[in-house]
């Protein structure tokens, strides 16, 4: 059955890098350097004949990440949604296979929860040799120009409300981002017309997000020349 475990096991991160890039957004976790951060969150370890087969990522924001190298029993999808009830944190989303996800929100008893299955947008990364002069990391002082393309990301991509899209509320996800994961941008005409990030960064995978092009400079390849350039 779950199992809480230590953020620092070899043998859960030997799991995750062969799982990966299924198992991106927990490695991302695992890579993090902040400790603060990492010791507000939960793992749960799902083993058999003392073998690793699941692991459940559970963020101290509500966040949960799951993965199963093989299809979960019922009885274990009821066993971790038990655990998860217990907890003194609200869950805002889960993320991982279909089934899993369907089966837990079901023995959760609640549906306000925001299901997610988004490892397609993880890919292994694969190195290529990028010239590309108009292309720029990101950094805070770029915030000011690449808030108009995360601010229509969000309403035309994401489809968040335009009224949850402040300013502040922009420019604060940015600048996380910047910090935290990698951003770059194509450089046209004196202003930025296109960006792209990762969203995790796993031990070889990486998760693609924020991808946006502004309407009247797409179909020229700019997105992806900024993708490949991110990726190397």
């Amino acid at each position: 059955m779950w199992q809480e475990d230590k953020i620092n096991n070899n043998e859960v991160i030997s799991f995750l890098k062969k799982s990966e890039p299924l198992t991106i957004a927990i490695s991302n976790f695992f890579l993090k350097k902040n400790i603060i951060l990492r010791n507000k969150h939960k793992l749960l370890v799902l083993r058999r004949n003392s073998t690793i087969y699941g692991v459940t990522l559970i963020e101290h924001s509500g966040e949960i990440h799951l993965y199963c190298k093989l299809k979960v029993q019922t009885p274990e999808i009821e066993a971790l949604a038990h655990r998860l009830k217990m907890l003194p944190i609200k869950v805002t989303s889960i993320a991982g296979p279909e089934f899993f996800v369907n089966q837990l929100v079901f023995f959760l008893e609640k549906k306000e929860y925001l299901e997610l299955e988004y490892f397609y947008m993880a890919k292994k990364i694969q190195k290529e040799n990028i010239s590309a002069p108009h292309i720029h990391l990101a950094e805070k002082k770029d915030i000011r120009g690449l808030a108009p393309l995360q601010s229509a990301y969000l309403t035309e991509e994401v489809f968040t409300e335009p009224t949850q899209v402040s300013s502040r509320y922009v420019e604060k996800m940015l600048e996380y981002i910047i910090m935290h994961q990698r951003m770059f941008f194509y450089h046209s005409d004196s202003k930025i017309v296109s960006k792209a990030n990762t969203n995790a960064q796993g031990f070889e995978s990486i998760q693609l997000g924020g991808i946006y092009t502004v309407p009247e400079y797409r179909q020229r390849g700019l997105a992806q020349i900024t993708i490949k350039t991110l990726i190397n």
